[in-house]
């Protein structure tokens, strides 16, 4: 039997402040999926804790820098997924570095 999976979609701005919450509720991160739309980018992450998964999108223009999750408290883990979105995908994040 599969767990229904929903996206819950969130504002850039939110989107720390909620990792930062996940985090301290206990959360792992298991993905960060980035998928390229017309004039835009996808960001799904995706959260585990106990075998229940929570997942949030954000949706950005190229122009716009994407906040870091990998930064100060919250997941050191996703330091190397955001190295890889900077470099294949030229995307900026909250430190202002471009790949």
């Amino acid at each position: 039997m599969s767990e229904p999976q929903e996206i819950i979609p969130i504002g850039k701005s939110d989107l720390v402040g909620v990792v930062a919450q996940l985090s301290a509720e206990g959360y792992r991160l298991v993905q960060i999926g980035c998928s390229t739309l017309e004039g835009a980018y996808e960001l799904n992450y995706s959260f585990d804790k106990e075998y229940r998964f929570k997942n949030f999108r954000i949706t950005v223009t190229p122009e716009e820098e994407v906040p870091s999750i990998s930064l100060d408290v919250v997941f050191k883990a996703a330091q190397r997924v955001e190295a890889m979105r900077k470099k294949r995908m030229k995307m900026r994040t909250s430190n202002g570095e471009e790949g």
